[in-house]
């Protein structure tokens, strides 16, 4: 990759609560931040997207409780299998990357609605 320090990220986030900041260079997808054959997506605000892996529930992939609980907070509910990837806009051409200033505010609500019970703090400090 470039030898450039990205300034777009995207946040991806593991049923086990860990949770890897991605530079988000012009080359990237969804598919393959998430190595997956097809994605979907949802968009949260005018400037946050939820991509997940199309065919998570059909592989048996573990439920993202901690994206479950987060969805809540933007009044999107629903069940979430596998990996997750949040990025700013869906374009046509892809996915844009979401400012630091983004990046923080997100990973702080992602902490304040993980349970005790989802979010391992071991988990995080290997992140």
């Amino acid at each position: 990759m470039s030898s450039v320090r990205p300034d777009r990220f995207a946040v991806e986030v593991s049923p086990a609560g860990g949770f890897h900041v991605l530079g988000w260079y012009p080359v990237m997808t969804p598919q393959r931040a998430l190595g997956a054959d097809s994605v979907a997506c949802a968009s949260l605000t005018d400037s946050l997207v939820l991509w997940t892996d199309h065919y998570a529930a059909q592989c048996v992939q573990a439920r993202n409780t901690p994206v479950e609980n987060l969805l809540s907070l933007y009044r999107r509910p629903r069940t979430v299998e596998g990996r997750a990837l949040f990025t700013g806009q869906a374009s046509k051409d892809g996915a844009e990357g979401l400012s630091f200033e983004q990046v923080i505010v997100l990973i702080d609500r992602l902490l304040a609605h993980a349970s005790a019970r989802t979010l391992d703090r071991q988990v995080l400090a290997a992140s």
